[in-house]
């Protein structure tokens, strides 16, 4: 059977210094348990004036952005890889969401915002973390 859709497993999120070359490979966390890659949104600009048709507001696209990416990951406190996580908190750098085909979304940014998500007496212990984007990010094809 063939299909246009595949499942999540198998993608990854990984990092490099910011400006690197393209051959400059990316660190790609580990444990990471949901990617949201994130998306693009434009701006309406109004466009109203006294003599707009109705009564009714008008609007012009305006400027585009990307929408934040963000990761769960489940760690340990204490451990390499939360310590590792949290080094990445507003540092600009070049990210990359990997997915298993082989497509890549990239973009620079920095790490926003990083919580600890809640405590329970049997729940894994995962942290979340929001990365901004700046500038127009970049979707390759599979490989």
């Amino acid at each position: 059977m063939t299909t246009d859709t595949d499942i999540g497993h198998g993608t990854k999120f990984g990092h490099r210094p910011a400006g690197s070359a393209s051959n400059v490979a990316y660190t790609f966390l580990a444990r990471v348990a949901n990617v949201d890659p994130g998306g693009v949104t434009v701006d309406p600009v109004e466009d109203t004036t006294l003599d707009s048709p109705e009564g009714y507001r008008e609007y012009l696209p305006g400027l585009k952005q990307a929408t934040p990416s963000s990761l769960v990951l489940r760690t340990k406190p204490g451990s390499t890889a939360q310590a590792a996580l949290a080094g990445l908190l507003g540092v600009v750098k070049d990210f990359c969401v990997e997915f298993k085909n082989g497509s890549k979304l990239e973009f620079t940014g920095f790490m926003s915002e990083l919580t600890t998500g809640s405590v329970t007496p049997e729940g894994l212990l995962e942290q979340s973390a929001t990365f901004t984007k700046s500038g127009k990010p970049t979707q390759s094809a599979a490989t």
